[in-house]
């Protein structure tokens, strides 16, 4: 099920070009008791649901944050780049945007 910013966003064989212009580099591993509805996307999701995080939402050091491995640096010259950090943008300014996981932030 497409959730969070995700679920506007309208998929087409037209902008696979554009789409592969923003598919993340990098990706989020290693997170301690990841909650689902937290993740909104993964690369290369397995058959149970897990794998690379490359978008997903979290409280962190007193705040909510947002955090996205997709190139959105084309932002204005790419249709798909547009879109999506316009969707994450209206989703963070709404009541949607509450997440549960709680990443403690060790201070040293």
């Amino acid at each position: 099920m497409i959730s969070g910013p995700f679920a506007g966003l309208k998929d087409s064989e037209e902008g696979k070009e554009q789409y592969d212009a923003v598919e993340p580099e990098f990706v989020i591993t290693n997170l301690r008791g990841e909650i689902r509805d937290d993740v909104f996307a993964r690369l290369n999701r397995t058959a149970d649901g897990s794998g690379p995080i490359t978008a997903m939402q979290m409280y962190a050091a007193g705040g909510r944050v947002f955090v996205t491995t997709f190139r959105l640096h084309s932002y204005g010259d790419n249709k798909w780049a547009s879109q999506l950090l316009d969707a994450i943008i209206d989703y963070t300014m709404s009541s949607n945007f509450s997440p549960k996981y709680d990443w403690h932030i060790r201070e040293e």
